[in-house]
């Protein structure tokens, strides 16, 4: 038995724009060669650019991963504002700026610690607002 079938192509949702070459205008085979490599250049620059964001993204969570310096807290609590109330945990600004290196060092232990486990000390979670 031979029946006949027909193929129905389906057309493809994301129109596909083919390069066509004038090669009238292309005369050597230098010229053909560029703009040959232009048109892959420009087919492939996203995947450039995709490899340089996924740079910067590594550049930016290899900054955030690395622990606190004992000089990035000392530089924070500096731009603290002075005279402010304490917390339930009575520690000022002025007490830590007293202890110098020592109120510093715990400080930046804190921190780390913090960021290492994911656990805020019950007492540093707490506020007092005064309205």
């Amino acid at each position: 038995m031979v029946g006949k079938f027909k193929l129905k192509l389906k057309k493809n949702s994301k129109p596909f724009t083919n390069i066509k070459f004038d090669l009238a205008i292309l005369k050597t085979n230098q010229t053909i060669r560029e703009k040959y490599q232009i048109s892959v250049q420009n087919k492939f620059e996203a995947l450039g650019d995709a490899e340089e964001l996924e740079q910067q993204w590594e550049n930016f969570k290899s900054a955030i991963m690395e622990a606190a310096t004992e000089e990035e807290v000392e530089t924070a609590v500096k731009k603290m504002n002075h005279g402010k109330a304490t917390g339930p945990d009575n520690i000022s600004v002025e007490l830590i700026e007293a202890l110098e290196d020592f109120g510093i060092g715990k400080v930046t232990h804190l921190l780390n610690e913090i960021y290492d486990t994911g656990q805020i000390p019950t007492d540093l979670s707490k506020s007092i607002f005064i309205a």
